[in-house]
Formats: C-alpha cells, structure tokens, sequence
C-alpha cells in the first residue's frame, strides 16, 4: 500500500510543519520585539559618530524603522503562525539594512563604520530566527543587495 503525505501521521501542516512554523513564529515575535529596541538603542552610536548635521535625518530613519518593525510585532502577535511568517524576517532585514544602507551613502560609503552595521543585521536576524538555511541565504543576499 502506497501511503501520501496527507495519510502519514504527523506529516504536512497538521503535525511537523507546523511545529516548524510555530517555531519561526515564535523565534520571529522575539526579533521583531528585540530588533525595534535594539535598532533605536543605536540612535546612541549615531549621536556619538555622526556629524551634527545628520542627527535629525538619523533619528527619522531610525524613527520609521523601528516603527516598521515594531508594526510587524503587533502583526505576529495579532496573527497566527503559517507557512509564510518567515516574510517577516525578510521584512525585517530589508528595513534594518535598507536604511542603514542611506545611512552609509550619507557618511561617505564604504569607508564608513556604518558597514558593519550590515553583518548585525545578517548575523542577529539569521541566529534568531529559527528557519531553513535557504531562509539565510535568501536574508543574506536580500541584505546585501
């Protein structure tokens, strides 16, 4: 007898897929939390590094992110688990670094210490969630990019 996936105890999203994403729910409610306090906590490192001329527009910026990302909090919270809540780290890693890439532009590129600030966001996002590692590569890529 020749069984499917449906009729396998435990297979498809009724048994280990959804564990699977409830834990990437789980893991990703405590990063977007984390990662809106954490990326306005480094508005600190901005008043010290920055030029003065800067601030404001650093802060709006750190201002939109975090509300993004804590708007995606209030999201998962409200939500529940399914095959798709991995977008979010996706999300989250595309607004952390799309603005900390404005940031790099404005203080001169590359050469800026602003860069690293890419590898937290590659780093912090890929070892909190916990997700496939084409899920890591595909962040990787997108943060990047």
């Amino acid at each position: 007898m020749v069984r499917n996936k449906t009729n396998i105890p435990g297979a498809g999203e009724s048994g280990f897929d959804a564990y699977l994403n409830q834990i990437t729910y789980d893991s990703l409610k405590v990063l977007t939390l984390f990662g809106s306090i954490l990326y306005a906590s480094f508005f600190l490192l901005d008043y010290v590094v920055a030029p003065p001329e800067l601030i404001v527009s650093f802060a709006a910026y750190r201002l939109t992110a975090c509300g993004i990302i804590f708007a995606q909090y209030i999201i998962l919270r409200s939500s529940r688990p399914s095959g798709r809540t991995f977008l979010h780290g996706y999300l989250t890693s595309i607004v952390a670094s799309s603005l900390i890439a404005v940031m790099i532009i404005q203080l001169g590129g590359f050469d800026s210490g602003y860069y690293a600030g890419l590898n937290l966001v590659i780093i912090g996002t890929n070892l909190l969630i916990s997700w496939h590692y084409l899920h890591s590569a595909v962040n990787g890529l997108l943060t990047v990019v």
